[in-house]
């Protein structure tokens, strides 16, 4: 029931996106981030919604930057706060293609957010996180770089 409403929230949030609504698209996000720290407790939704909160964002193309990045890091500090570590660290992998996101992306011009400090710390404290709890997780870090480096 969350998740659907959380879909519901991200959905309207890239509909005002796409209409240039950047104000209500903004607020579609900000109460989605009130209802993930009010409601969602367990951590498979957690993951779910964090993932869905950053594909959201990774999609609404037309947001001022201060706004975008008041959002990416509030997105980033929860991902940061997952209490099981493998999530903790496929999160903040994840969360790096926030603060870099791809200029392929249709509709994306060249006044996107981007800082290349904020990756380098967050995949940074993803390898950190990996070499503490589960090595595996470096081949995942591995294809996020990658990933990230084909979207430039």
């Amino acid at each position: 029931m969350l998740l659907m409403l959380l879909l519901m929230l991200t959905h309207r949030c890239q509909a005002a996106d796409e209409h240039g609504l950047h104000a209500i698209s903004y607020e579609f996000v900000k109460e989605a981030l009130l209802l993930y720290e009010a409601e969602v407790t367990d951590s498979r939704m957690q993951v779910s919604a964090l993932t869905l909160l950053i594909g959201t964002l990774l999609n609404c193309l037309h947001f001022p930057a201060e706004d975008y990045e008041a959002l990416i890091t509030k997105v980033a500090q929860h991902c940061n706060k997952l209490i099981k570590k493998p999530d903790q660290c496929r999160m903040i992998s994840l969360c790096s293609h926030l603060f870099w996101p791809p200029k392929t992306a249709p509709g994306a011009g060249e006044d996107r957010f981007c800082d290349s400090d904020r990756v380098l710390e967050c995949m940074q404290r993803a390898l950190k996180i990996a070499a503490v709890c589960n090595t595996s997780l470096f081949v995942e870090i591995l294809d996020r770089l990658h990933y990230s480096r084909i979207g430039q």
